[in-house]
């Protein structure tokens, strides 16, 4: 128990988990509640955009009541572009496909 605090410790001070921090303390609400959507998935995992797309509508982040498909899916990309753009999340491109429809996340607590 205490080896695990202490690992604990150590990644909270290190300064990739700061600059981690100062990131996601700069989006706004709806972002951040995005982002902790991919925690439920394994390290590595191969997320497909539009399970995204229609999780967050199902959560209400999106809405697709006052907005039309097209609006709340663009939208839904411009987040994952900024997760992309800050280093949250990896596209993963296919052979046959010149535009991403995937990505990858990569879990930061991953200190031995």
């Amino acid at each position: 128990m205490e080896k695990e605090t202490e690992k604990e410790n150590q990644f909270m001070q290190s300064s990739y988990f700061k600059e981690f921090q100062l990131m996601f303390e700069k989006l706004d609400i709806r972002s951040k509640l995005c982002l902790l959507c991919f925690v439920v998935f394994p390290e590595d995992t191969v997320i497909e955009k539009r399970l995204l797309v229609y999780w967050w509508i199902g959560e209400r982040l999106l809405d697709l009541y006052t907005s039309k498909e097209k609006a709340v899916v663009k939208s839904a990309h411009e987040i994952l572009e900024d997760f992309v753009m800050r280093g949250f999340i990896k596209p993963v491109n296919r052979k046959y496909r010149k535009v991403s429809n995937s990505l990858k996340y990569t879990h930061l607590y991953v200190l031995q």
